[in-house]
């Protein structure tokens, strides 16, 4: 069901995240073939620590 999905997906994914970890995502982003992914160096609450990265990569790869 998750591979039959049309919306656009990008995984921003954080290398030192100890709650789901790089092999979590990785499996999820090889369940959705047109998906994308990416990975910041940080952990689980990248969203704190790198923001500003994140919202630049998002606005790069989104055009």
């Amino acid at each position: 069901m998750v591979n039959a999905t049309t919306l656009p997906v990008h995984f921003v994914w954080g290398v030192n995240d100890n709650v789901f970890t790089r092999d979590w995502g990785r499996k999820w982003h090889g369940l959705i073939p047109h998906s994308t992914w990416h990975e910041v160096d940080a952990g689980h609450f990248l969203q704190d620590t790198h923001g500003a990265e994140i919202v630049a990569h998002v606005l790069e790869h989104v055009g």
